[in-house]
């Protein structure tokens, strides 16, 4: 892809796409199946898109000029290109900018500006027909704000107590948990989380005592991680949330040692390999006996050092492949493919780094 800004707006895209998707499929919304009557155009077309339409997309954005998206045959990169321009106008002329723009793609406009501005008026102006994109807004908003009201005014249930629980967590106020109400699941499991997300916040075993049993012991996992309390792990009475106890504790204090506490190679492994990512260390990653999760354990500790030395160490070939492509493409450094193995993979490695 010869335009990298083109990567981040196709991946807004995906998401545009397939939210315009399951709503366009919802026949309770008003709008019949693959209904075009909003401005909007076949998600199946999203990536349609020609190299003259990649051109107009760089260069209207690196100009900063909405009036050269129009050169751009794609409706869906057309639009998003304007959007995209638009969060970059002054604060005075960003929400008039979105009010030229039709629907759907209007209300994609308030989103994101909403969201950039933690404005919920902007969320407020999202229309009923893109209630994800409504819900979506008031969310992140109210996260960042940390304004638990604007949970209440999402529409979808069954999204709304994460909203309330974050804020929860991020204030220590438990009493946010109880605005919780009944939905999709029961207002208790919900709470319940909720109660032990602030538990774990404020490193509050006491918090604990007043959640049912289906929390109660992440609950008591997640304050003994936070308060790095491994006797905590003990009263924990289920096998795999007390494993994971210690696996927490071991990650947090990047000790070895703590990962033979843990009962069955499974756990082991998650373990060291945990521990290997956090220490940035891909020898550890030899005490993996599991050959699929070791390989894994390489990759990932790649992923953050960009040291292709340790991609050799793969016994996957693909993966391997994928570890050298990720470190070429990091470093913009061709000469990392030649380190493939496989002449095919090794050519496609060369044809995307170049």
């Amino acid at each position: 892809m010869r335009y990298p800004i083109l990567a981040a707006i196709l991946l807004t895209l995906l998401v545009f796409g397939c939210t315009l998707a399951k709503q366009n499929g919802n026949s309770g919304n008003g709008f019949s199946n693959g209904s075009d009557s909003q401005g909007g155009q076949n998600p199946d077309e999203l990536f349609n898109f020609s190299a003259e339409d990649e051109y107009y997309l760089s260069l209207a954005l690196s100009q900063k000029n909405a009036s050269l998206c129009d050169n751009i045959k794609n409706e869906y990169l057309k639009h998003d290109c304007k959007v995209n321009i638009i969060l970059t106008q002054p604060a005075n002329q960003e929400s008039d900018e979105c009010e030229s723009l039709e629907l759907p793609i209007r209300d994609n406009c308030y989103e994101k500006l909403g969201i950039a501005k933690n404005d919920s008026s902007l969320c407020d102006k999202i229309s009923s027909y893109s209630s994800f994109s409504k819900d979506y807004c008031y969310g992140q908003v109210g996260r960042a704000t940390l304004d638990s009201s604007l949970c209440g005014k999402m529409k979808d249930n069954s999204q709304s107590p994460y909203c309330y629980s974050d804020i929860a967590e991020s204030t220590q106020n438990l009493s946010i948990c109880d605005l919780i109400e009944d939905g999709v699941r029961p207002a208790r499991y919900d709470r319940d989380l909720c109660y032990a997300k602030v538990a774990a916040a404020k490193k509050d075993l006491s918090i604990c005592e007043l959640i049912g049993a289906t929390w109660q012991d992440v609950c008591y996992r997640d304050v003994a991680i936070a308060k790095e309390d491994l006797s905590l792990c003990e009263i924990i009475t289920g096998e795999n949330s007390k494993n994971w106890c210690y696996i927490g504790i071991a990650r947090v204090k990047q000790d070895l040692s703590t990962c033979e506490k843990t009962t069955g190679q499974n756990y082991k492994d998650e373990c060291y390999s945990s521990i290997a990512k956090t220490k940035l260390d891909a020898s550890l990653c030899a005490q993996v006996l599991d050959e699929t999760k070791r390989n894994q354990c390489y990759n990932r500790v790649v992923e953050s050092t960009l040291d292709s030395a340790a991609c050799g160490n793969i016994t996957d070939e693909a993966l391997q492949a994928y570890c050298y492509l990720t470190v070429a493409k990091t470093k913009r450094d061709p000469s990392i493919c030649d380190l493939t193995p496989n002449e095919s993979r090794r050519e496609i490695c060369h044809s995307l780094v170049r």
